[in-house]
């Protein structure tokens, strides 16, 4: 059993066949970034990158996202050009014809009666990755393995800290999440991971086209981190294998905007997922993306997001983690302290493991691991390759959330989302000042103790 790499002349850790016939973990030094060889990325790869960009442009540009009151105003079509509407939410996207500006569309939109809202479609985006406080005893610390797993069938384990210290691995006797469907509404998901692909349901691509395939590198981690499988010879796992993906690709490298964020909401939920993941936001709350929200609720399915990155760079509110409704997660290290980075607030929820997060990645060439190899501090602290990557953030706590929510839904099938989430919080191991606060929320993910009965 190997571990499918495209460059297995330099890898940074390797699975081989020990003398005695079982698998040995071997440890090698990190490749420098100038020493990898890259491959070719999947077809249509430079296209979707120019795609999206002229997307972002034209959302910057003079696009408008319109809210109804009941039905599509007639409005809209005799004043400007109408691009697609969302009849769930009630919300139309448009752009003005030629000739009109974008403010006096707007005024125009806004006398209309039947007219909610009329709003700028805002960039959403992924975070970057979370910055290390420095080398030294921190970086060798999260390069020490985990001990106590056997690694004879997910040779990775050895190295996601994460599982042991949420009790993974615990709550994989009592079940893996069978039967439950979790959205990652993110950069997308690569199709042929090996760890991932039996439990990739068919996805949609509410951003930039029709295939949900990941051309950044993020939405694999993160779909990793939820539903990873688990006892077939691949990687890892995911905290809870035996769940199933629902991958839609509705932001890119570069960011998305909030009406396909919304969309992707509404299409996760349509679509039969009860968890959706979101590892994305922005500095401004979007009304769509708040009908998208009461879309969700509305419906029974849980919203997860992450608190963001910034907590070192004025600790900005993070959006869509800040709306009602939505569980919260920051991040936490191998010691139960909130890295600097990790942003905090009230509107915390949940804390879970955020530093050195194995997971997968892509087995092509994606814009992640480009920009790695041509600036390291493009994602300071992260180990990229091709297939598996260790990477630092919120982004990486918050599918840990979504997964508990997964395993405790397949072992409670009627168990309401306001159930679900109090029995997180009211079961996760308290961290930070007694009680709830903003850097912990209610604390640290406990899944033995969330599913022990």
């Amino acid at each position: 059993m190997t571990l499918r790499r495209a460059n297995p002349a330099r890898p940074s850790w390797w699975i081989r066949q020990s003398t005695s016939g079982g698998l040995a973990l071997v440890v090698a030094a990190a490749v420098a970034p100038a020493a990898c060889v890259p491959v070719a990325p999947h077809p249509g790869f430079q296209q979707s990158e120019a795609s999206e960009r002229r997307l972002l442009a034209a959302a910057s540009a003079g696009q408008l996202v319109v809210g109804w009151n009941t039905s599509e105003p007639g409005l809209l079509a005799a004043r400007c050009h109408v691009i697609r509407s969302h009849p769930s939410l009630g919300v139309s996207l448009v752009a003005p014809r030629p000739g009109e500006s974008r403010e006096g569309l707007a005024a125009a939109l806004r006398a209309d009666p039947a007219v909610s809202f009329v709003e700028p479609n805002q960039i959403l985006a992924r975070p970057k990755p979370g910055r290390p406080a420095g080398g030294g005893a921190f970086e060798r610390e999260r390069a020490r393995p985990v001990l106590g797993f056997d690694a004879t069938d997910d040779p990775l384990l050895e190295r996601q800290w994460h599982l042991e210290r949420i009790g993974a691995v615990a709550a994989w006797k009592v079940g893996a999440g069978a039967g439950v469907v979790a959205a990652v509404v993110d950069t997308g998901v690569d199709p042929d991971h090996p760890d991932l692909r039996a439990n990739l349901l068919p996805g949609a691509n509410t951003f930039d086209g029709d295939d949900p395939r990941d051309t950044d590198g993020h939405g694999t981690h993160v779909a990793g981190l939820i539903a990873a499988a688990a006892g077939n010879g691949e990687g890892g796992a995911g905290v809870a294998p035996g769940a199933r993906i629902l991958p839609i690709r509705a932001i890119g490298s570069w960011g998305g905007t909030a009406e396909s964020v919304a969309a992707g909401i509404t299409y996760a939920v349509d679509h039969g997922a009860r968890i959706v993941n979101l590892s994305l936001g922005n500095r401004r709350s979007a009304k769509v993306v708040e009908r998208a929200v009461k879309y969700a609720a509305d419906r029974h399915v849980i919203l997860v997001a992450s608190m963001g990155n910034d907590g070192d760079k004025g600790n900005p509110i993070n959006y869509p983690a800040a709306l009602q409704g939505v569980v919260a997660v920051g991040a936490s290290d191998r010691t139960d302290i909130a890295p600097a980075w990790s942003s905090s607030g009230a509107w915390q929820d949940l804390a879970a493991p955020g530093v050195g997060i194995w997971s997968t990645f892509p087995t092509y060439e994606c814009r992640m691991l480009q920009d790695f190899r041509k600036d390291p501090e493009e994602c300071p602290g992260c180990e990229l390759d091709l297939g598996y990557a260790s990477i630092d953030g919120t982004s990486q706590a918050a599918p840990q959330a979504s997964a508990a929510l997964a395993l405790l839904l397949a072992r409670h099938p009627a168990m309401t989302p306001a159930d679900a989430i109090a029995r997180l919080e009211r079961t996760a191991r308290d961290l930070g000042e007694p009680g709830r606060d903003p850097h912990y929320g209610a604390g640290l993910l406990d899944l033995p103790a969330a599913l022990a009965n």
